[in-house]
Formats: C-alpha cells, sequence, structure tokens
C-alpha cells in the first residue's frame, strides 16, 4: 500500500472534494482518482460514493473506518520519522513541568552528572497537558507528567513514582493566612488566581468546586506557575496549588485542605507505548524511579 494514496484519501474526506483535494495537495484531479481506485482494490471495498445528480461526494461506512486507521497510521509514521531522527543524536528528548522540574531536578542533578546522562537532556519545559500533547506528536520521548488521576491510556506506559497533595497558597498579608488548614467549601467568597490549561489545576479546581458545591470566582489565569505565585504574593488573589509548587523561598503561607476528596498531584514516567528506550534513557528511567518523591 502506497501511504500516499492514504494521504489523498484522507485529505478528500476531509476536503469533499476531488477538486479542493487535488488543489489541497497540489496534484492533478485524476491523481486522487487514482489514488482511491487503487485503495478500493486493494482492500476490496467501496470507499467513497458519488452523488452525480445533486452533486455530492459521500464516504461509505467501509470509507470511514480506513479514514480513522489513516489518521493513526499518519501519526504513527511521522512519530516513527521523528524517533529514527532521534537516533542519530545522542540526546534524551525529556519533557517537564516547571513545578516537578524546581522541586525535583536539583536532587537528581548529581547523580544524572555522574552517569553522563544530565548533558544529554534536551528539555522541554512547560504544563503536563501540553507535555502530553507533545508525547503524542512525537517531539519528547520521555517526561515526568502530572495528572488528577494516575493516567492510563492505551498509547502511553506510565508508572507513578509520587503523589502530593494540593494545598491553598495565600499571601502573609492575606486574612486567611491564620490557617493552617481550611475546608474547600469555606472558600466560596475568595478570589482566585488561576492558571491556563496547559496544567492539570483547571481541571483539579473544578472538581474541587464540584465536589464543594461552590462556584468562586477566578480573577486571572496566568500562562505560569511563577506568575501564579507572584500575584499571590502581591495578595491579589488565592491560589490552588500542588504542595511541591510553594517553594521556602516563596514568600507564600500554605494552608492544606482537610477534604476527604482525593485530588492528588500525581507524578508518572511518561513514554509512548511501543517506544524503544535507548540505554540512556533506560538508566535515566531507573535514576528516576529512585527518587524520593
Amino acid at each position: 500500500m502506497n501511504t500516499r494514496d492514504l494521504d489523498y484519501f484522507k485529505i478528500l474526506v476531509e476536503k469533499k472534494s476531488f477538486t479542493e483535494a487535488a488543489i489541497a495537495c497540489e496534484v492533478s484531479q485524476p491523481t486522487i482518482t487514482a489514488a482511491i481506485k487503487r485503495l478500493e482494490r486493494e482492500f476490496s471495498v467501496k470507499l467513497i460514493e458519488r452523488d452525480r445528480v445533486h452533486q455530492r461526494l459521500g464516504v461509505t461506512r467501509a470509507g470511514k473506518i480506513l479514514y480513522q486507521s489513516a489518521t493513526a497510521i499518519n501519526l504513527k509514521l511521522a512519530n516513527t520519522q521523528k524517533e529514527l531522527a532521534a537516533t542519530k543524536q545522542a540526546v534524551i528528548r525529556f519533557g517537564l513541568p516547571p513545578i516537578i522540574g524546581t522541586a525535583y531536578l536539583p536532587q537528581l542533578a548529581e547523580k544524572l552528572q555522574q552517569k553522563n546522562l544530565l548533558s544529554l537532556l534536551n528539555i522541554v519545559e512547560t504544563g503536563s497537558n501540553a507535555l502530553l500533547k507533545l508525547m503524542r506528536s512525537g517531539d519528547i520521548d520521555l517526561a515526568l507528567l502530572a495528572s488528577a488521576i494516575p493516567l492510563d491510556y492505551a498509547d502511553l506506559q506510565a508508572q507513578v513514582i509520587g503523589r502530593r497533595p494540593f494545598c491553598i497558597a495565600v499571601s502573609p498579608h492575606n486574612h486567611l493566612a491564620k490557617y493552617d488548614r481550611i475546608s474547600f467549601k469555606d472558600l466560596a467568597d475568595e478570589e482566585f488566581i488561576g492558571v491556563t490549561a496547559q496544567y492539570v489545576h483547571p481541571r483539579v479546581f473544578q472538581n474541587f468546586c464540584h465536589y464543594a458545591a461552590i462556584k468562586p470566582q477566578i480573577v486571572y489565569a496566568a500562562p505560569d506557575i511563577s506568575w501564579v505565585k507572584g500575584l499571590v504574593q502581591a495578595n491579589l488573589g488565592i491560589a490552588l496549588l500542588a504542595d511541591d509548587a510553594i517553594l521556602p523561598t516563596d514568600c507564600l503561607h500554605k494552608i492544606y485542605l482537610t477534604d476527604d476528596y482525593p485530588e492528588r498531584f500525581n507524578i508518572s514516567i511518561v513514554q509512548r507505548q511501543e517506544y524503544v528506550l535507548s540505554a540512556s534513557e533506560s538508566q535515566l528511567v531507573q535514576e528516576l524511579l529512585q527518587m524520593n518523591i
């Protein structure tokens, strides 16, 4: 099977027009037609139906099945190309959320340096949701990811190596700074500093709100955890953050939640299901598994 035929078929289904598909692919219309005919012969099924009376193009059930598979095949091929290209370089394409990197990479750096692994790390630092997309697109191969619940995806391997609680961060000048523990439902009238969707925190915040049956106001959603902490330090609001995000050097007061709701900052080592680790990547995984989280 010619993978280019699959590309033409996929674009034809999306464009719903042989003419527009040909323009998008920068080929002639007969080229698209020939590709579809080859696919139909190979699979012995009808993929496309033409309604010449109404000038419509329809996709058969078999065509819809092939379209879904073509999408997965294209993604797999793209990932494989990136993985093969990466084997030419002695680097580890590693994803790391800022919270985890700040809290745990320093304690691990000396061991990695001793094993000549630190210089191999090509680190992409962003939120866990953004890293998950990069993992699936083949732009990183290993990552430490945070999640509200343990990750369970058919296309990924994930090993939980630690669980940390979520806390409330407030300025020392905030009226809540007198508390060390509080129930989330008691925060209904508070103004929150949120974080944008590349992090797990928005989902966790919504889950806590649903659990406590409250709807506190988010006055601003920052694109970075350091921004969140800066705004909280300025007493412009409070924030729901993972315990490890609040460092001893931050000018913040940490309040633990008394709720029984089992939201935790789960930290997992993640790779694609069929990805083959290099010797250096296997070493890195072993070091991460031994981390004290």
